[in-house]
Formats: structure tokens, C-alpha cells, sequence
């Protein structure tokens, strides 16, 4: 699996999955992900709600991300221990938003691929 560019926000996304050999190439329109994020945390701690995804469904990547090293570093296969989530995230909580027109200008920084 691929995305391309993968932290960008200002471009649309293409995500490239590659099964035995076949590669199928799905393309995300561009939009504002960050609004909506933002938008949705501040809710959460105005009502006093969970968020969703959870630090549960946080705990889930980090051990993915650690496996994904280890086998980095080894080379070998890394066993996860099953994982139980009591609640996952859903596309009921999908907001959009229009992208942004222009991009904001960059002081002394890179955008995430990079670039100046």
C-alpha cells in the first residue's frame, strides 16, 4: 500500500494497493482534513466526550508501529498478541470541509513532503 503524497493536504491523494503483483490506484479528491479534526476534538472537550478514535485506537497504531520497526531492524516476521477494541471508528463521524484556496505561506519551515 502506498499513498502519494501521504501528508499533504493541499493536493488530492492517490492510494496505490498492490496485491500479488496487481496494483489498483484509487484517487482521494483534495480537501481540508485538519478543519474537521480540529472542529470535532474542540467538541469533544467543550461536552466532555470521548473522542473517537480513542486513546485505545491510538495504542493500536503504536503497537503496529512498533512491530513495522522491529521488523525493520530484523528482518523476521513480529507476532502482534491479539487486540481487542471495544469500539472502532466509523464513517458516521465524517466531516467535510472545502480545501483550503491557497496554501498558507511557510515561515522558515517545509511542507510535510518536503518541499520549501
Amino acid at each position: 500500500m502506498r499513498l502519494e503524497p501521504a501528508y499533504e493536504y493541499q493536493t488530492e491523494i492517490k492510494h496505490y494497493l498492490t496485491v500479488k503483483g496487481k496494483t489498483k490506484q484509487r484517487v482521494f479528491p483534495k480537501r481540508d482534513q485538519f478543519v474537521p479534526e480540529l472542529a470535532y476534538s474542540s467538541e469533544c472537550i467543550l461536552r466532555n466526550r470521548e473522542p473517537e478514535p480513542s486513546g485505545e485506537e491510538g495504542l493500536a497504531d503504536v503497537r503496529i508501529i512498533r512491530a513495522l520497526r522491529a521488523l525493520s531492524e530484523s528482518g523476521s516476521p513480529v507476532k502482534l498478541e491479539p487486540f481487542n477494541r471495544v469500539k472502532r471508528p466509523s464513517m458516521v463521524l465524517e466531516m467535510r470541509r472545502t480545501p483550503i484556496k491557497k496554501p498558507p505561506k511557510l515561515v522558515h519551515a517545509k511542507t510535510a513532503s518536503g518541499e520549501s
